[in-house]
């Protein structure tokens, strides 16, 4: 994308407004999925939300003008205060998802995301500066940055797209 030629101004708008871009467009998203490739596990956090709720990955909304890799660094640094490079993020795929409800007014309405996900491999030091800094206004600050296995995935019953990231990752 030649961001010379694309260049965007963000734009906001009413709760109402926001209410009804929700209930009739797809909200498209970069999340990335924190891990260590070593001992073969990722990182979630608790999140405090709908539709996301409980343990989660890290990302949220791109904004108009704003490629994935764009979207992914600016979450990533609001929510954790890491900040990498956009070669350390590895590309694993979309995944689309429908949700029945929603934090946002109407929550019954439900929601509907594209999620351009990515995987970035951090160090022990790094996963110290997101548990100092995970954005208490996100994710349950006490409940830190949890690492987990693939069986501790599937015996924790989380979403099972979780499960598919990190077979993702795994499966190289």
């Amino acid at each position: 994308k030649d961001k010379q030629e694309t260049q965007l101004d963000a734009a906001f708008m009413s709760d109402r407004g926001l209410s009804e871009f929700l209930d009739a467009r797809i909200v498209v998203c970069s999340d990335i999925v924190l891990c260590n490739k070593k001992r073969k596990t990722i990182f979630l956090a608790t999140r405090k939300h709908k539709p996301a709720e409980g343990p989660w990955v890290i990302g949220g909304q791109s904004k108009r003008g704003e490629t994935a890799h764009e979207t992914a660094l600016r979450r990533l640094k609001a929510e954790t205060s890491l900040e990498i490079e956009d070669n350390q993020l590895e590309f694993l795929g979309i995944i689309e998802t429908i949700w029945s409800y929603r934090a946002e007014p109407e929550q019954s309405s439900g929601r509907h995301d594209l999620s351009r996900i990515f995987a970035l491999e951090i160090t022990d030091e790094q996963r110290e500066l997101v548990v100092n800094n995970l954005d208490e206004k996100e994710y349950e600050f006490s409940d830190g940055l949890k690492e987990y296995t693939r069986e501790e995935l599937v015996s924790g019953g989380v979403r099972p797209c979780l499960i598919d990231y990190y077979d993702a990752i795994f499966s190289k």
